[in-house]
């Protein structure tokens, strides 16, 4: 203000005065705004928009790099994602360089899409993976409806069955409702997918679903989990924690529940001896013989529950589109590691049969186990 001469009008002090205060205000509210929904709750069609302009590898640098500065709050993160989203409006590339560590991640991801597509037993799109990666990497702490929540308008009331649901206090309304219409789209897809009737997909079983931003893991940064809650010999509580700010890990944790549900371990068995682990194992093992994943995440990803887990998302993710599957809180684009296409198909339907049979069989040994005389009271659930 001390600009202007001492004997400007009055008035037209505290007109500069108000405007000045006000840029203030919509600077703070646009900021508030961009934290709490950022690239306008449609992340993925910016980045979509993105490769349509220029080739993955450079898209990915430069909607990584926004995504890792909105995430970390790191120093101009609000300049860059204005950068980004005012170059998408216009049709053109953003001026932004590249993080360091994104440019490596990127790098690293490209080549282990590489190696894969190269075994000849999957096909991997190098767009949807690196998006589906970045978000794992870098998107921690941003919202899942940044992703696609402009886009995702919800229809009907949300029917979860026989499951229940609910959500960590300090949750929003509007967001445990978002969730809930997107799990009611997951189940219904997830079903589909499999082939069963969705009052079949967990057998007898019902699942709890917990929306939570705390995981009450300390030290593990779950995307979710799948748990199986025991008192004695029987499974008391199905339950899939979901974290609403590590998003895509919904239709994983409910194949999880899925081959849960029956004779677990017989339904794991046939996931280890068929023609699809192997394929899985190979793909696994070049990777590891190549560096890009050490033995532990090696073996973590040829785990039979893993297999099935990740063929399970895969294969609803490969028939059914984002808006059918419940969008960035089901599934965001990681790659399986497992074989695609036909081999995947077959999979899926011989997993069909080998999952109803042995419901069948646990229900008869379930019932032939139990004894009139049980004692009502059971001890403290325990995991």
């Amino acid at each position: 203000m001390s600009v202007f001469s001492a004997d400007a009008p009055l008035p037209l002090m505290q007109h500069i005065a108000r405007s000045i205060d006000h840029a203030y205000a919509v600077m703070g509210a646009r900021m508030a705004v961009a934290k709490q929904l950022p690239f306008e709750g449609d992340a993925f069609g910016v980045f979509d928009r993105l490769v349509g302009r220029v080739e993955p590898v450079r898209a990915a640098e430069i909607w990584g790099t926004v995504l890792l500065a909105v995430s970390m709050s790191t120093r101009g993160w609000q300049e860059k994602l204005d950068f980004l989203m005012e170059a998408d409006a216009g049709g053109r590339e953003p001026d932004i360089e590249a993080d360091g560590s994104i440019k490596r991640l990127v790098a690293a991801i490209a080549n282990e899409v590489g190696i894969v597509n190269g075994t000849g037993l999957a096909s991997i799109d190098l767009a949807t993976a690196l998006r589906g990666r970045l978000v794992e990497a870098a998107g921690e702490r941003i919202n899942y409806r940044a992703y696609d929540g402009a886009s995702f308008q919800p229809k009907g009331a949300p029917d979860l069955g026989s499951n229940t649901f609910s959500v960590q206090q300090g949750v929003s309304l509007d967001l445990a409702t978002d969730a809930k219409a997107r799990l009611t789209l997951a189940l219904s897809a997830a079903a589909k997918g499999f082939g069963i009737g969705r009052d079949r997909l967990f057998g007898e079983d019902s699942v709890k679903f917990f929306f939570a931003p705390d995981m009450g893991r300390a030290g593990f940064a779950d995307r979710g989990s799948a748990t199986l809650y025991r008192a004695g010999d029987d499974v008391k509580l199905f339950a899939i924690h979901i974290v609403p700010t590590r998003p895509g890990a919904l239709l994983h944790e409910i194949g999880h529940q899925v081959h849960n549900a029956g004779d677990r371990d017989a339904i794991l068995l046939a996931v280890g001896e068929h023609k699809f682990a192997q394929s899985t194992r190979r793909i696994v093992s070049e990777l590891e013989a190549k560096g890009i994943i050490p033995p532990q995440y090696a073996d973590y990803l040829t785990h039979p529950a893993e297999i099935f887990a990740r063929a399970f998302d895969a294969s609803v993710t490969a028939l059914q589109s984002p808006a059918q599957t419940g969008g960035s809180l089901s599934s965001v684009g990681v790659p399986s590691l497992t074989p695609t296409g036909e081999e995947l198909a077959a999979f899926m339907a011989d997993m069909k049969t080998v999952v109803l049979e042995n419901r069948s069989k646990a229900i008869i040994t379930d019932d032939a186990r139990r004894s009139p005389h049980r004692q009502a009271s059971m001890p403290a659930i325990g995991i």
